[in-house]
């Protein structure tokens, strides 16, 4: 397993095409957020974070199927990988809500609070 993707040595059994999934479900979810109304930046969004975690076949869910349940489902087992790749993973939903040039408060308490649940903390101030 290559130390550049997300799944790179969870601490629990947990398979490569899950986490991708789960992985994409975060992203997703952020990237329809950062861009309610407009599928375009969505998608150009959710492949900013796509390319910085290396899922060559993550696909972007649609927005009815980035819901607030998909979320729930995907932070604890995502919480299983290491804390390396945790930190890439904050980094690609930092891309992902940043795509536009600039971080929204929501957008920023939104990855805080993600790191927060994956006992990954991130500073403060925030520079993507």
């Amino acid at each position: 397993m290559s130390s550049r993707h997300v799944c790179v040595y969870t601490s629990a059994r947990v398979s490569r095409v899950s986490l991708h999934w789960h992985a994409a479900v975060v992203l997703s979810v952020i990237a329809h957020a950062g861009a309610p109304d407009d599928p375009a930046s969505a998608r150009a969004a959710f492949e900013r974070g796509r390319g910085a975690l290396q899922l060559k076949n993550a696909q972007l869910l649609d927005a009815a199927a980035a819901t607030p349940q998909q979320l729930d489902q995907a932070v604890p087992r995502l919480g299983r990988i290491s804390p390396a790749a945790k930190r890439k993973l904050i980094r690609a939903c930092a891309e992902v809500a940043a795509h536009d040039g600039h971080l929204a408060p929501d957008e920023v308490d939104l990855i805080r609070a993600l790191a927060e649940l994956w006992s990954c903390p991130v500073p403060l101030t925030v520079a993507v």
